[in-house]
C-alpha cells in the first residue's frame, strides 16, 4: 500500500502506541485540512490467500513492553527524493533500517514486514505506521530464511538445521523448535545459546530455505540433499522429496489441484527438479521431471508466473521453462555480471525482477525474456526479493530493506506515465537518456574507477571520479574523469640502452585509490627482434615478483624492427605502432596508469573490436564481446562457466586490424588478475602483484602472431603418434572387470581406440602411487596385455599427498617430509594442511622446489616399475583443495585479504586452494599460485621420458604462459550438454592462441548424463579435436561410444576411421607447431583474414589450412549452415566441389554423417585406417590432392618413427613436401634421416579439381598402366590412381627418392590432342573401378582379366582386357601410346579407325568385346 504524508502518520500512531489502544480505527480523517481519507486497515488479499479475520495489529499494540515501538528500534524511512526520468520503471520509496548486520531474507504482507538477518534476528515491521513491531532473537546463527504465514499468524525463521515457529498473534513466543532431521519440539530450544554456533549437531543438516503451500497446511524445508515435508496441522514431519546429488539451495511452490502441491527445487548440483506431492504422502518422494538442460552452477533462486518457471543462477544466467511442456522456453545466459540471488515478480504486471550479488535489479519481461531495465538497487549483494500486493521488498548486505514502487510498469513494458518531478526517489540517480546528457563524456570510453563492488555516487568521488549512472549495460557508473589527478607523468630521465629505452615514471599527485603506490615508476623498452617488441614497468628501488619463464632475447636492439615507439607530444601518452600502416597498435595514457604494492593497473587503445584470447574462461564466443566485459584470472578448481576463472592463466590476446593485420600481447604476470575489455574499444589490465611485463608480437598475419608468441614462451611439444588415436577416460570405472568389458566391447565394434586413462578410482583410496589390489587386482598385469595389443595408457596423479597414514605405511608421505618437499605455511616451515580426495588431511608439494623434483621423479620412476604406464595424467594443480585455505584458517593479513581483489569467483583468493601468504620456494603463494600447475608440468615430462625412454605424454589441468612446451590440456570438468559441445570448438580455437595445440574437451561431457543424440554428435565433433578423449563422472551412465549399440558403433566407428586416415595430416601439423610454432586447430579467420564475415565464426574450425570440420551442434539439427570463404571447396564425401564462394549455405548433416570439407590449394596425406595407430602405421599411404583455380596444390608429410625422443632435433626424421602444378606432381625430399620411410607405400593418389579430363598419366616417364586409374566427370574431374606399386625406396619408379637429396620425382598427366576426326570429344577409355577400389600393396596384372569400357561415340562398350597388353588405351602396340581411339565420320558403324583396331570394335589386343552395343555402364 501507499504512504501517504508518512510524517504527519507516523506521530499520529506514536501517540496511538502509547495509549494502548485495542483496535485500530477503520478510517481516519487526518484534519480539517480537507487531506483525503485514508484506510488504516489492511486492503483486501487476493482471493486465493483469504485473509485471517482476526487483527493481529490490535494484538501487537498491547502485547508485552518489549514489543511496543521504542524510538531506539528500527524504523522505516522515506527514501530521499530525486528526479526521476520517465523511463525509470522502479522507484526506491523507503528503506527499512535496524539490522546491525546483512539481511538475508524477506517476507511481506500489505501489512507486515518480516526481515531476518545475519545479526541473528528476524524483526517484524508495521508498513502502516513505518515501525518496529518486535524482533525474534535466539537464533543460534545467521537467519537465512522467513515465512508468515496469513492464516495462522505463525512466523517460521531458519538458523543453521532449526525452524522456529513464532504465534506473535499475543506476544513474541517461540511455541515449537523443527529441526533439519525431523524432529519436532515444544518451545525453543536454542534459546539457551547466547553465543553464536556454528557447529551443526551430528545428524542435522543446514537449512537452506523454507516455502509453505499456498493454504499454509504444509511446510518444506530445504535441508542438504533433500527437502523435509512437514505437516502443520500436527506439527509433524511426513517424509522427504529426494533426488539431488548436491545441497538444495532454493525452493518454491504452487498449487497444482486441491490437496496437490507442485513443489519446484534448486541445488548446488546445478539441477532444478519438479516433485508432485498429495497431501497426506509419506516417506521419501521422488521427482515427477527433471529438468534439462542444467545451470552451469549451482541454482540461488526460483520463481512461478503461470506455466512459467524463471530460475536464477551462480552462473550468472537466467533461464525460463514451461511448467507444463516441462521445456526450456528462453535463457539469458550472462543476465548479470555476478550471481543471480534472487528472482520476484512485479506486482500486476508481467514482469520478472531479477537481483544480483553485485547489487544490480533488473527487470524482465515475461513473455518475451527481453530485459526492459535495470538500476543499481543496493551498492551491496542482494539476498532477497518479495513482493506484496503493491510493492516490492529487497533485501541486501547493506542491512537494509528497500521497498519499491513498480511506477512505470504495463503489460511488460515501460510506459511513459507520471509526473517526472513527483517525489519519488530512484536509487542512485536517474538512467537513460536524460541523464546521460548530464554526464561529461562518452559512455564507451569509461574506465572504472571503483572495479569492486559497493560503489556509490559518495565514495566515488571521494576518490575523485566521476559518478553518473547510465542505462548502458555493464558500464561504470563511477569512472575516471578526462582531467583525473591519478596517473603518471614523464620524467626528466630517459636514457637509451642497449636494447631500446629506459624511462622514468613520476606520480602526478598524492591521491591513492588503494594505497601504498610507489614513484618513480621505470618504463623500459627492449627491442628484441623485428617483430617483437617487450616494455615492462617496474620499481627500481625494490625488487618485485617477476614469473620465472625464460625468454630469450638478443643483448643488442633488433635492426629494422617493424614497429617504432613514442611518446606523444604532450608526452601523455605512450604508443607503439606498426611502420608499414602507422596503426597504433598501444596507446596507453599515462594518467590512467597505477602502479602501487597491491594494485596495477594500465588502459590501452586497441584498433578493433576483433579481439582473441585472453583465459582461461569459458567464452560464448571465439570475438570477444567489448561491452564492458571483465575477465578474471586465477587459477582455480571450477566447473567451465560462463565469466569464471578456471584451471589455468593466459594472460594474452590477438587483436586483427581493420587492414587486416594482426599483433598480439602477453601480459607476463602470475598475480591474480582481470582485464576489461570496452567499447571504446579498449582493454584495462589489473593485477595485484608483480610487474607489468609485457610483450608485442607484430604477425603481420594471425598465424604469424602464433609463431611469434611460442618462438618466446616455447614452442608446443611433439606429440607422440599414438596420442592422436583415441583415448577414453570415465571416473568410476570401480572395477577392474569393468574396465575389460568396456575395453571389449570396443574391439568388437572394431572402433578405433589408441589410449585407456585410468582416474583415481584405480588407486587404493584415492592415494597417488597407489592401485586398488582389491577391486582392480591383476591391473599390472592387464596393462602390459594392452600393450601387447598395440594399446597405451595413462594413469592420472593428483598433487597432494595424505599425511595420516600410519607412519611407515605410505612412502609418498614419508619420503617428501624427509626432503621438505611440502608447500608451507606463513612461517616457512610447518606445510599446509588442506583437505582433498585422499583419506584424512593432505599436504600440497611445492614443484618449483628442486628437491619435490627428487622426490618427485623417483616416485614416478618407482610407480612405473608397478603400473607399466605410457604417459602421466596430472589433475587438480590448480592447486586444488576442498577447503576455503588450509588448517586452521588464512589469517587476517593484506596478503590474503588485499585491498582489492579482482573479478574472480566468490572474490576470494583462498576459496577451494590455500591462503595466499603460503610460502613456496619461490616467495608467496599470492604470487606463486597460479603457476603451480605449469611447475608440475615440466618435471612430470621429464621424468615420463626416463620412464618410458620414449616420447612424454603429460596432460595437465591446470595450465600458464609456455606449458604447451611439456604438456596438454583438456578443458576440465564441462557439462553433457548441447551448449557445451559448442562451446568446445572455442576452447580448443583458444588454447591453440596460447600455444597449446594439443588440446580437446572431455566428449560427450563430464558432468551429468549424456544423452544418445547429444553424444553420437559429440563423438562426431571430438574425433577432430587434436586431443580426442571420450570422458565423464563418477555417478553418471557410461558413455563410451561401444555402450550405446551397434548403430552408434558404426557412426563413431566411421567418423574415427576418417580421424585416423588423416593422422599423417595431422601429426604433419604438430610437426609445424613444434618446429614453428603454427597452429593445429585453427579459425577461418586464421586463414581469410581479410574476409570480415570470418572473424565471427566459431561453428567450424580448420585442421590446418586445408580441412574444414563444420560439426551439428544443435539438438535435432540434420543440416548445418556453413560459412564458404572465397576458395575452392571440396565436400570430403562427394568429393565434388563446392559452388558456394564467400556465403553461408545448408550442408545436409544426418545423424550418421559430420559436414567436412577439403581446400583446393592443398594436398593432404592419408593412411588406410585400422583400430589403433600402431597398426595404422604399417598401411599404405595416399594423397589427397585438392586443385585450386589456377589447378594448382602443395603440401608436406612429416615421418618418424612416432615415439622416440627429439626426433627432429637429432635429424632422425623424414620430410617430403609435394606439389601439383600444370598436370605434374613433383615430390621434393627435404630430409631424409628416418630409415623406417623406407618401407613407406603408396597404393592411391585422388586428384580433386581437375578441368580437363586426362588422357595419359606417367610415373617418371614411364607410362602406367590404364587399368590403375579412374575419373569421374560432374562438373569437375576426379582422377583416382590406385593400386600402384608406389614404394618409396623399394619400387624401381622411386629408387633414386631416398638416396638423392632433393631430387624430383613425378607423375605427369596428359590430355589428348585434338583430332580433326573427332566425332564429338576425343574418345577415351573408363575403367569399371569395382575392383580396383580397394587397398593392395602389388599389382599383380597378369592374373587377372579385368572387365573394361570402352568409350566410343560418346557410348560404353564393355569388353575383357588383358592386363599384360602395353599401354594406357588397350593398344597393342607402342605406337599408340599417347593417342587416343579415333571414330569414323560414321559413327553408326561403330567401327575403330585406328589401324591398330582394324578388325573393329568386337575386339581389343586380341580379345573380344562383349555386347559391343549395350547400353552406357
Amino acid at each position: 500500500m501507499e504512504f501517504i504524508n508518512f510524517s504527519k502518520k507516523l506521530e499520529f500512531y506514536k501517540n496511538v502506541f502509547i495509549l494502548h489502544m485495542c483496535v485500530f480505527c477503520l478510517e481516519l480523517s487526518l484534519s480539517d485540512s480537507g487531506a483525503p481519507e485514508a484506510s488504516l486497515s489492511p486492503p483486501t488479499s487476493p482471493p486465493s490467500r483469504p485473509r485471517n479475520e482476526m487483527n493481529v495489529f490490535s494484538r501487537l499494540t498491547v502485547s508485552q513492553g518489549n514489543t511496543s515501538v521504542q524510538q531506539d528500534k528500527g524504523i522505516i524511512n522515506p527514501y530521499p527524493a530525486s528526479k526521476c526520468i520517465r523511463s525509470s520503471p522502479l522507484q526506491c520509496i523507503y528503506t527499512a533500517e535496524g539490522h546491525t548486520k546483512a539481511v538475508l531474507c524477506v517476507d511481506a504482507t500489505d501489512d507486515l514486514l518480516f526481515t531476518g538477518s545475519k545479526d541473528r534476528t528476524c524483526k517484524v515491521w508495521n508498513l502502516v505506521t513505518g515501525q518496529e513491531i518486535m524482533s525474534l532473537g535466539g537464533h543460534p546463527n545467521n537467519v537465512v530464511s522467513i515465512k508468515y504465514c496469513n492464516y495462522t499468524s505463525l512466523v517460521f525463521t531458519v538458523s543453521t538445521s532449526y525452524i522456529k515457529v513464532w504465534d506473535i498473534r499475543d506476544s513474541a513466543k517461540c511455541i515449537r523448535t523443527l529441526t533439519s532431521s525431523g524432529q519436532a519440539m515444544p518451545g525453543d530450544v536454542c534459546s539457551g545459546s547466547s553465543n553464536r554456533t556454528v557447529t551443526i549437531p551430528a545428524g542435522e543438516n543446514q537449512i537452506n530455505q523454507i516455502a509453505l503451500n499456498p493454504t499454509g497446511t504444509f511446510l518444506y524445508a530445504a535441508a542438504g540433499n533433500s527437502v523435509r515435508m512437514w505437516d502443520l496441522k500436527r506439527f509433524q514431519s511426513t517424509g522427504k522429496l529426494t533426488g539431488h546429488q548436491g545441497p538444495v539451495m532454493c525452493l518454491t511452490i504452487d498449487r497444482i489441484s486441491n490437496g496437490q502441491d507442485l513443489i519446484v527445487t534448486g541445488s548446488k548440483d546445478h539441477y532444478i527438479k519438479m516433485f508432485d506431492v498429495t497431501e497426506g504422502a509419506l516417506g521419501s518422494v521422488s521427482p515427477t521431471h527433471n529438468f534439462e538442460p542444467p545451470h552451469y552452477d549451482g541454482i540461488e533462486a526460483l520463481a512461478i508466473m503461470g506455466d512459467n518457471l524463471f530460475s536464477g543462477s551462480r552462473d550468472n544466467g537466467i533461464k525460463k521453462w514451461d511448467l507444463t511442456q516441462k521445456d526450456l522456453l528462453q535463457q539469458v545466459p550472462n543476465a548479470h555480471k555476478d550471481w543471480v540471488c534472487a528472482l520476484g515478480l512485479v506486482p500486476g504486471a508481467p514482469v520478472l525482477l531479477s537481483g544480483c550479488r553485485g547489487g544490480t535489479l533488473k527487470l524482465w519481461n515475461v513473455d518475451t525474456f527481453a530485459p526492459i531495465g535495470e538500476m543499481k538497487g543496493h551498492d551491496s549483494p542482494i539476498n532477497a526479493i518479495c513482493t506484496n500486493s503493491s510493492q516490492i521488498f529487497t533485501a541486501a548486505d547493506d542491512r537494509t530493506v528497500r521497498i519499491w514502487k513498480a511506477r512505470n510498469v504495463i503489460d511488460g513494458q515501460i510506459s511513459d506515465t507520471g509526473d517526472a518531478s513527483e517525489d519519488l526517489a530512484t536509487l542512485g540517480g536517474c538512467l537513460g537518456a536524460d541523464q546521460e546528457g548530464q554526464c561529461s563524456g562518452v559512455v564507451a570510453k569509461r574506465i572504472d574507477c571503483h572495479p569492486q563492488p559497493g560503489a556509490t555516487q559518495e565514495i566515488c568521488e571521494a576518490r575523485g571520479c566521476s559518478w553518473c549512472p547510465t542505462d548502458v549495460t555493464n558500464a561504470p557508473w563511477c569512472f575516471f574523469p578526462e582531467d583525473t589527478p591519478y596517473g603518471y607523468s614523464l620524467g626528466e630521465s630517459t636514457e637509451q640502452t642497449t636494447k631500446g629505452w629506459r624511462v622514468t615514471l613520476n606520480k602526478r599527485q598524492a591521491l591513492s585509490l588503494f594505497g601504498n603506490d610507489i614513484s618513480p615508476v621505470i618504463l623500459e623498452v627492449e627491442f628484441q627482434t623485428k617483430d617483437r617488441l617487450r616494455f615492462r614497468l617496474y620499481d627500481p628501488n625494490k625488487e618485485r615478483f617477476e614469473v620465472p619463464l625464460k625468454i630469450d632475447s638478443p643483448g643488442v636492439t633488433a635492426e629494422e624492427a617493424n614497429y617504432e615507439v613514442e611518446f606523444a607530444d604532450d608526452s601523455s601518452r605512450f604508443r607503439i605502432k606498426r611502420k608499414s600502416t602507422g596503426t597504433v597498435l598501444w596507446d596507453s595514457p599515462l594518467v590512467d596508469l597505477f602502479f602501487s604494492n597491491q594494485y596495477l593497473q594500465i588502459t590501452t587503445v586497441v584498433p578493433s573490436t576483433s579481439v582473441y584470447g585472453f583465459g582461461e574462461q569459458e567464452h560464448l564466443s571465439f570475438k570477444h564481446n567489448m561491452d564492458f566485459v571483465t575477465y578474471g584470472m586465477f587459477s582455480r578448481d571450477q566447473a567451465p562457466t560462463p565469466f569464471a576463472n578456471l584451471y589455468g592463466v593466459h594472460p594474452f590476446y590477438m587483436c586483427v586490424e581493420p587492414d587486416s593485420n594482426a599483433h598480439g600481447v602477453l601480459l607476463l604476470n602470475s598475480n591474480a588478475q582481470d582485464v576489461s575489455l570496452s567499447p571504446n574499444p579498449a582493454l584495462t589490465f589489473r593485477t595485484i602483484g608483480g610487474i607489468l611485463d609485457f610483450y608485442v608480437f607484430l604477425g603481420p598475419t594471425p598465424e604469424n602472431v602464433v609463431q611469434q608468441y611460442t618462438e618466446a614462451i616455447g614452442r608446443p611439444h611433439m606429440p607422440a603418434y599414438w596420442s592422436l588415436g583415441f583415448h577414453l577416460s570415465r571416473w568410476g570405472y570401480g572395477s577392474i572387470d569393468t574396465l575389460k568389458k568396456t575395453v571389449d566391447r570396443m574391439h568388437y565394434y572394431d572402433i578405433p581406440y589408441d589410449v585407456q586413462h585410468l582416474d583415481i578410482d584405480y588407486m587404493e583410496r584415492r592415494m597417488d602411487f597407489t592401485y586398488d589390489k582389491v577391486n582392480y587386482a591383476g591391473l599390472p598385469e592387464y596393462l602390459k596385455q594392452l600393450k601387447k595389443e598395440g594399446m597405451h595408457n595413462v594413469v592420472i596423479l593428483d598433487p597432494f599427498i595424505t599425511k595420516d597414514e600410519e607412519p611407515g605405511t605410505y612412502r609418498p608421505y614419508d619420503l617428501g617430509q624427509e626432503m621438505g618437499v611440502w608447500v608451507n605455511n606463513s612461517d616457512g616451515v610447518t606445510p599446509a594442511v588442506g583437505k582433498a580426495w585422499p583419506p584424512g588431511d593432505s599436504v600440497f608439494p611445492d614443484y618449483t622446489n628442486p628437491r619435490t623434483v627428487e622426490w618427485w621423479t623417483q616416485l614416478c620412476l618407482e610407480l612405473k616399475d608397478v603400473l607399466d604406464y605410457d604417459g602421466i595424467w596430472i589433475d587438480m594443480n590448480e592447486p586444488s583443495n576442498f577447503m576455503r585455505g588450509q588448517l586452521p584458517g588464512c589469517a587476517a593479513n593484506d596478503i590474503n585479504n588485499p585491498p582489492f581483489i579482482p573479478t574472480i569467483s566468490d572474490r576470494s583468493l583462498a576459496q577451494k586452494t590455500l591462503c595466499p601468504d603460503s610460502k613456496t620456494y619461490l616467495g608467496e603463494h599470492y604470487n606463486t599460485h597460479s603457476l603451480f600447475g605449469w611447475s608440475q608440468t615440466e618435471p612430470t615430462f621429464n621424468v615420463v621420458q626416463q620412464a618410458t625412454g620414449k616420447r612424454a605424454f603429460v596432460l595437465s589441468r591446470s595450465t600458464f604462459v609456455g606449458s604447451g612446451k611439456h604438456g596438454g590440456h583438456w578443458l576440465g570438468d564441462n557439462f553433457s550438454q548441447w551448449r557445451d559441445l559448442r562451446l568446445s570448438i572455442i576452447g580448443v580455437l583458444e588454447f591453440n592462441l596460447f600455444g597449446i595445440p594439443y588440446i580437446g574437451a572431455d566428449i560427450c561431457g563430464f558432468n551429468y548424463n549424456t544423452t544418445y543424440e547429444l553424444c553420437l554428435r559429440w563423438m562426431q565433433l571430438g574425433s577432430f579435436y587434436p586431443f580426442s578423449r571420450n570422458h565423464n563422472a563418477e555417478g553418471n551412465m557410461e558413455q563410451d561410444p561401444a555402450v550405446f549399440g551397434e548403430e552408434f558403433a558404426k557412426i563413431a566407428r566411421a567418423t574415427l576411421r576418417i580421424r585416423y586416415s588423416l593422422l599423417p595430416y595431422l601429426y604433419t601439423l604438430f610437426y609445424e607447431s613444434h618446429v614453428h610454432g603454427s597452429t593445429v586447430a585453427r579459425s577461418l579467420m586464421h586463414e581469410f583474414t581479410t574476409d570480415q564475415q570470418t572473424h565471427g565464426i566459431d561453428t567450424a574450425f580448420l585442421w590446418g589450412p586445408a580441412f574444414m570440420i563444420a560439426p551439428v551442434l544443435e539438438e535435432g539439427a540434420r543440416s548445418v549452415d556453413v560459412y564458404f570463404p572465397e576458395a575452392r571447396w571440396y565436400d570430403f564425401y562427394t568429393v565434388l566441389p563446392s559452388t558456394w564462394i564467400k556465403q553461408y549455405a545448408t550442408v545436409d548433416a544426418p545423424l550418421n554423417k559430420i559436414p567436412l570439407f577439403i581446400r583446393g590449394g592443398y594436398i593432404l596425406p592419408e593412411q588406410a585406417p585400422a583400430t589403433t595407430t600402431t597398426k595404422s602405421r604399417l598401411n599404405p599411404f595416399a594423397l589427397i590432392i585438392a586443385l585450386d583455380e589456377q589447378g594448382e596444390a602443395s603440401g608436406s608429410l612429416f615421418w618418424d618413427d612416432g615415439d622416440s625422443i627429439d626426433t627432429i632435433e637429432n635429424e632422425n626424421y623424414f620430410l617430403a613436401k609435394y606439389t601439383f602444378s600444370k598436370g605434374n606432381l613433383k615430390t621434393e625430399i627435404l630430409k631424409n634421416g628416418y630409415r623406417g620411410a623406407d618401407t613407406l607405400k603408396y597404393n592411391k593418389i585422388t586428384i580433386l579439381g581437375l578441368s580437363l579430363r586426362p588422357h595419359a598419366v606417367s610415373l617418371n616417364g614411364r607410362a602406367i598402366h590404364r587399368d590403375t586409374f579412374t575419373y569421374e566427370l560432374d562438373g569437375y574431374f576426379y582422377l583416382s590412381i590406385l593400386q600402384i606399386k608406389f614404394s618409396i625406396v623399394a619400387n624401381e619408379y622411386y629408387h633414386k627418392l631416398m638416396y638423392v637429396q632433393n631430387s624430383m620425382e613425378e607423375i605427369v598427366l596428359e590430355r589428348a590432342q585434338p583430332q580433326s576426326t573427332l566425332a564429338r570429344s576425343s574418345p577415351t577409355l573408363l575403367l569399371h573401378a569395382k575392383l580396383l577400389l580397394t587397398y593392395r600393396h602389388e599389382c599383380k596384372c597378369s592374373m587377372f582379366l579385368q572387365e573394361c569400357l570402352i568409350f566410343h561415340n560418346d557410348r560404353f562398350y564393355p569388353t575383357q582386357w588383358n592386363r599384360n597388353c602395353y599401354g594406357l588405351i588397350g593398344t597393342c602396340s607402342p605406337d599408340l601410346e599417347m593417342s587416343g581411339l579415333a571414330t569414323s565420320a560414321d559413327s553408326s558403324t561403330s567401327t575403330v579407325s585406328h589401324p591398330a583396331l582394324k578388325q573393329g570394335p568386337t575386339s581389343v589386343c586380341g580379345n573380344p568385346i562383349l555386347n559391343p552395343f549395350a547400353s552406357i555402364f
